[in-house]
């Protein structure tokens, strides 16, 4: 299976703001991409990352993941709507109050999701692309972005996931927009789990 290829990832981890030695940089990287598609840097938006501590992670192997989703949000896009991503982090905490996760989703207005239910599922799947955008947009790639993500995320302890909304099918709110009913409505949201116990708040970050 492709997924073997990646069994021996082995994360090499360095103590890392989440946001600013991974996100940040990530951002910055893709400007020429976000340029070639007249698309305003501004309108990606991080929200409450100060929630996150310090994490032990690798970082070129976690920028690959941010990049691999953000490159995703711009190639997917929904060219008749505004384009706008939102990387939002959070916390899930236990009875007690202590951290056991950390969540970081990543939510863009693409062209949706196919609605079958293995669809979201489907998605990590090596060579697998949507039916949907395959019919909607010339979109390069071989489909395997996601699967290295997923790979990336389980080396780290942690999970990926796409989190659907409900099937998009007709004229919906009076909009005049109608859609087969095959389709998940927008945003897409992917969500990225990492474990507590990857904090490392007790040490330093340059």
């Amino acid at each position: 299976m492709f997924s073997d290829s990646f069994a021996e990832l082995k994360p090499k981890c360095e103590v890392a703001d989440l946001a600013r030695h991974i996100v940040k940089p990530v951002v910055r990287g893709i400007r020429p991409m976000l340029k070639k598609h007249a698309l305003q840097e501004g309108k990606i938006i991080l929200a409450n990352f100060e929630v996150i501590p310090n994490l032990a992670l690798d970082h070129s192997m976690m920028q690959q993941v941010f990049f691999n989703l953000l490159t995703n949000a711009i190639k997917y896009r929904d060219v008749t709507s505004e384009f706008a991503v939102t990387i939002e982090a959070g916390v899930k905490r236990s009875n007690s109050g202590t951290p056991e996760h950390y969540t970081i989703d990543v939510v863009d207005g693409g062209i949706g999701l196919d609605a079958e239910p293995d669809a979201p599922e489907r998605k990590f799947l090596p060579w697998v692309r949507g039916e949907k955008s395959s019919r909607e947009k010339d979109v390069s790639g071989v489909g395997i972005g996601l699967t290295l993500v997923r790979e990336i995320i389980e080396a780290h302890g942690g999970t990926v996931t796409f989190i659907p909304n409900a099937p998009l099918g007709g004229d919906h709110a009076g909009t005049g927009v109608s859609e087969p009913p095959n389709f998940y409505r927008k945003p897409t949201r992917i969500r990225v789990t990492l474990p507590a116990s990857l904090c490392a708040a007790s040490a330093s970050v340059n």
